[in-house]
């Protein structure tokens, strides 16, 4: 398959995963997806379900399509995405990092 057509794959599929044009995850769907998980934890939820939650609804959004479209990413785009997750495990929402660079969690 020529690169070309390739991108074309990767754009196609990205519009189905709610991606941007640039093949970049909406940062607005992750910011509210974050605030949802504030939401749990400041109602005392366990970290293990915030972890879940968290991997079931931002990473796994993430990193199902990242081999596709992850050559077309810029740097930058790649460090908005790596910031996602550092929100994230900072904020007390994961047990992990996620490595973007990786594609996989990393303790």
């Amino acid at each position: 398959m020529s690169r070309s057509r390739l991108g074309l794959e990767a754009e196609r599929l990205g519009s189905r995963l709610g991606l941007g044009h640039e093949g970049l995850v909406s940062i607005p769907a992750c910011n509210q997806r974050h605030y949802l998980l504030a939401q749990l934890k400041r109602q005392n939820q366990d970290i293990l379900a915030l972890d879940s939650v968290f991997k079931a609804i931002v990473v796994n959004k993430i990193l199902y399509a990242l081999p596709v479209y992850f050559g077309y990413l810029t740097q930058g785009q790649k460090l908005v995405l790596q910031r996602v997750f550092k929100r994230a495990y900072r904020s007390g929402l994961t047990l992990c990092e996620c490595d973007v660079e990786e594609a996989q969690c990393i303790s």
